[in-house]
């Protein structure tokens, strides 16, 4: 899609013929079928009726109504440049000509190993999904937060005490170890308040080599965004945009092309191509997210392929992948469905418990231990005992139906 001339796109209204939108413009939705647009300095705002099936694009391609059709959203004041950008950044996730109601950002993890059979033991691919609207609103919290922090952008090696030995110029390597903690902990939070988390791993040590664990790793990733669609946008049938971070590694830009093309066939909701991006522009912004959803999740998958058994969360996977307790019967449903200030505050109370958990244990000439706030934090212990009550519960009237049944 150009975005050179006067006019970046066509609209047709159903039932009122061809709207022209130039530059700078604001449209927005009531969700109630009406949409309002205006030109950058025009008299007055136009209102328009849409049809319940939706908005038609000038090439004639339906648009499902969905939150109100809205095509831009507008919901503060906006500078015309301001309002220009946006428009770039949402035409810019189309496929093709199809309007992108879904979008994923992506990262991997462990593409070291794939030179070096054995060196990583778990690598993965791990990515949110959301739609352009979450996005945005997505880049407006991540960019408050890093501003509260001092920082231009975040990504996990760089706060690595031996990447920073051999990058002293790193703009992390003044930070003392409280301080990165602290921006860690708050960019998982950030990260895991909105978009929904996905991805794929697989144990090296499982397979001959490297290349062969990062194929099946990337079949479970495109296997779980099946499954992740299929619970939260159970409807939605157009094209999702893909978004990785700009790996250059040969060997791995391979591995995707390959596994991309089968998983295009699988699930006709994977758009045909793909875009590589740089994460430190406003637009590829996201990747960061997936960046440290992709580290805290290898964290924690490793020693349970290295030891052979599932550990519980930590307080960081617990932070990032929140909003996956939203499906079904999760047992920490009630993390997903929480307010954000509140959710927010519990994070911060689980830090200082395991600050003092670790203490006490230091105190006592103990050697050091893993923090699970499911069996120490007293209000995720809470939430799990519930829910083995209920389900203790449930089965147990289960039973005694059946019982009746036979009577």
């Amino acid at each position: 899609m150009s975005l050179q001339g006067r006019y970046l796109w066509q609209i047709v209204f159903a039932g009122y013929g061809y709207v022209k939108l130039p530059d700078v413009f604001t449209v927005w939705g009531d969700g109630k079928g009406q949409c309002c647009w205006r030109n950058d300095g025009a008299k007055g705002v136009m209102k328009l009726s849409i049809l319940k099936r939706g908005v038609v694009l000038g090439n004639g391609t339906p648009l499902p109504r969905k939150r109100g059709n809205v095509i831009l959203a507008e919901r503060e004041k906006r500078t015309p440049k301001q309002q220009e950008r946006q428009f770039k950044e949402w035409a810019s996730l189309f496929s093709g000509k199809l309007f992108a109601m879904v979008v994923v950002y992506a990262d991997e993890t462990g593409t070291g190993g794939i030179p070096k059979s054995g060196e990583e033991p778990a690598p993965g691919i791990y990515g949110f999904l959301a739609t352009p609207e979450e996005w945005d609103k997505f880049r407006l919290r991540w960019t408050k937060m890093l501003d509260e922090h001092g920082a231009k952008y975040f990504h996990f090696r760089e706060l690595n005490p031996s990447f920073q030995k051999k990058h002293p110029d790193n703009p992390f390597s003044s930070w003392d170890e409280v301080r990165k903690d602290n921006f860690i902990y708050d960019m998982a939070f950030v990260a895991g308040s909105g978009p929904i988390p996905f991805g794929g791993n697989r144990p090296l040590k499982q397979y001959k080599t490297a290349a062969e664990a990062y194929e099946q790793a990337f079949d479970g990733f495109f296997a779980d965004f099946s499954s992740q669609m299929d619970a939260h946008f159970p409807n939605e049938k157009d094209k999702v945009s893909f978004i990785f971070d700009n790996n250059h590694a040969e060997n791995w830009i391979a591995i995707l092309n390959k596994k991309w093309k089968e998983a295009i066939q699988r699930d006709s909701r994977i758009a045909d191509e793909y875009t590589l991006m740089n994460p430190k522009t406003e637009r590829g912004m996201p990747c960061q997210a997936a960046d440290i959803l992709a580290y805290v999740h290898r964290q924690n998958v490793s020693p349970t392929y290295d030891k052979g058994r599932a550990f519980p969360f930590r307080i960081l996977d617990l932070a990032v992948g929140r909003k996956a307790f939203s499906m079904g019967g999760h047992p920490l449903k009630p993390l997903a469905t929480m307010k954000d200030s509140d959710w927010y505050d519990l994070i911060q109370d689980m830090r200082k418990r395991k600050k003092q958990f670790d203490g006490a244990r230091k105190g006592l000439g103990l050697e050091k231990k893993q923090y699970y706030p499911g069996t120490e934090h007293p209000r995720i212990r809470e939430i799990y005992q519930k829910w083995i009550l209920f389900n203790t519960v449930s089965r147990r009237d289960l039973r005694g139906q059946g019982a009746k049944r036979h009577i």
